[in-house]
């Protein structure tokens, strides 16, 4: 009942959202949630409408959706996720052979033709970036934006990935009703503080509109960025 409570208020959450990479987060976020509930379709099917959203935020979101496609047997999925991992965040082979949720397919075909055919792909990522200094700066402004994003994780003095691993803790004692680890997790998954939140939310508003005048300039002075 506490997940399908949790699924539902990220999905509430995606129908506020402020901008389209909000909604990718909260769906990212639902997708988590549902590959920890083993509901490999259901998270598939967030992981695609998350990206349709906006990029992926991180590689390592592209390849915990690409191990989802391999549990549902979805090669090709698999293969365009772990491509684009390459082609667009210059994932380092030894990652994509290394990564946990990866690791029952590192026999696969598909993985071996990654390794096969992976410095192609590389090419191919340097290919697409035209302009190293239109590329820097836009992930400056992508910085900024994801570090105002994950402020209530500063305060608590956790990183977004470790952020990621307590919502998987809290799920995992609300199944268990280990109410120690219900505690524990729960001070970080449920915190609320009225005045960070309202100063989160005018850092946000004041970043998206800083953020949309420089990439504007960044535009007039490059052309359009494909990943911005």
């Amino acid at each position: 009942m506490k997940k399908l409570l949790i699924i539902f208020i990220l999905l509430v959450k995606i129908c506020h959202a402020q901008n389209n990479r909000d909604k990718r987060n909260y769906l990212v976020y639902a997708a988590q949630v549902s590959l920890y509930d083993k509901n490999y379709n259901q998270s598939l099917k967030y992981f695609t409408k998350a990206f349709k959203y906006a990029p992926a935020q991180t590689s390592y979101e592209l390849l915990t959706a690409a191990s989802v496609a391999f549990k549902l047997n979805k090669v090709k999925i698999a293969e365009s996720y772990l491509k684009e991992s390459i082609t667009k965040y210059k994932v380092p082979l030894e990652l994509i052979n290394t990564y946990p949720k990866l690791a029952p397919y590192k026999n696969s075909k598909l993985i071996k033709k990654i390794n096969s055919s992976y410095d192609n792909l590389l090419k191919e990522y340097y290919f697409h970036l035209k302009n190293i200094s239109a590329y820097l700066e836009v992930e400056q402004l992508v910085t900024k934006d994801q570090y105002v994003r994950s402020l209530t994780n500063y305060y608590l003095g956790v990183s977004d990935e470790e952020g990621g691993e307590m919502l998987f803790n809290y799920i995992n004692a609300v199944n268990k009703k280990d109410s120690s680890g219900i505690e524990k997790y729960g001070r970080y998954v449920n915190f609320k503080d009225k005045n960070l939140e309202n100063l989160k939310f005018k850092l946000m508003e004041n970043t998206d509109s800083l953020n949309m005048q420089k990439y504007i300039d960044i535009t007039k002075r490059y052309g359009y960025f494909e990943n911005g």
